[in-house]
């Protein structure tokens, strides 16, 4: 069964855009960072274990749905992930390497460019640097963590993965696989006039206990999942034919679980995290407004009006309607 849940060809496509982002330039190369070579050119390592482990933390924060499944994720694709990076890096490291040695980088348009960018990475980097302080300066105490996650443990999507979730909630599964359909129409009536154990029994076919499935399960062939998932009531029997085509499955969905999660005690300093979190956006509203009076911003506005009076007709048949100001989003840099 190595059909996958989570679409493992769409997650390296993912990583394959995200490892050409800004965030995986700028940084020292491989032989500063120290380490142990991941990707080395002519003997001279260009990528580290560290640079390495860096890029799989940005995937990480970039992508939150990979942050949750990553735990749970069998090796061979984990392998897949890292050299897939690996590659990246590598490559990235080549087109440097021949970009020098063509002597392309002293061009004009080049240097402008990279000072550009420069600017760009230190203002980043600002944004950043200036996000984690006040992240830091929030102390979450015992009482409000443990009390905050007793509320909202079952409510709060930010529970809703490792290391809070210990099993996502799902429905208790069995199986059994079949070499035709006729088998499996035979085990079906079977198993409902008796148990699927019994008459798997008696047709000498192993009963496979799959566990509790949930839309997490990434290790389970899709058609079993759609199947016990379609099932209007339970405890249910029903065959299904797998993905590849080759096989059949009798498919026994005994009853729903729901979500187990972690004590307080052992995820604490976890929760804690969440709960500054929380009280982030406040608190980086609170000590930007500071900023802006201590360094006097203004706004242009008289400029920004006459670039909305110049633009196409298109672009200003919203002008009739009332404006509606959005504060941006702002993350934590935790």
């Amino acid at each position: 069964m190595n059909t996958k849940v989570f679409s493992f060809t769409l997650l390296v496509s993912a990583i394959l855009l995200f490892s050409s982002c800004s965030w995986f330039k700028g940084g020292k190369s491989g032989a500063e960072d120290g380490g142990a070579a991941v990707v080395s050119i002519n003997g001279k390592a260009v990528v580290s274990a560290k640079e390495l482990d860096d890029a799989v933390n940005a995937i990480k924060q970039q992508q939150p749905m990979l942050e949750q499944v990553w735990p749970m994720m069998p090796k061979e694709n984990l392998l897949a992930i890292y050299g897939e990076i690996a590659k990246n890096l590598g490559d990235a490291s080549i087109m440097l390497e021949e970009v020098r040695a063509k002597g392309w980088d002293k061009s004009a348009e080049y240097k402008k460019e990279m000072q550009r960018t420069q600017v760009l990475i230190e203002r980043d980097m600002a944004v950043r640097e200036f996000q984690k302080h006040i992240f830091d300066s929030i102390v979450v105490d015992d009482k409000d963590a443990e009390d905050f996650y007793t509320k909202n443990v079952m409510t709060d999507q930010s529970f809703k993965r490792a290391p809070f979730m210990t099993s996502p909630e799902g429905i208790e599964t069995f199986a059994v696989r079949v070499e035709s359909e006729a088998a499996a129409r035979d085990l079906v009536a079977k198993a409902r006039q008796s148990s699927l154990q019994q008459a798997a029994a008696a047709a000498k076919k192993e009963v496979m206990p799959l566990g509790v499935l949930s839309g997490q399960s990434m290790t389970t062939d899709v058609a079993i999942l759609q199947k016990v998932f379609s099932m209007k009531s339970l405890p249910s029997i029903d065959f299904v034919q797998g993905m590849d085509k080759k096989s059949f499955y009798v498919v026994q969905g005994v009853r729903k679980q729901g979500a187990q999660f972690a004590p307080y005690a052992s995820v604490k300093e976890d929760v804690k995290k969440v709960v500054a979190s929380s009280r982030f956006p406040a608190k980086y509203q609170e000590e930007l407004k500071k900023l802006h009076d201590q360094y006097k911003v203004t706004v242009n506005n008289e400029f920004l009006n006459s670039l909305v009076k110049n633009a196409p007709a298109a672009a200003a048949a919203g002008e009739a309607g009332e404006a509606e100001e959005v504060a941006p989003e702002v993350a934590p840099a935790a």
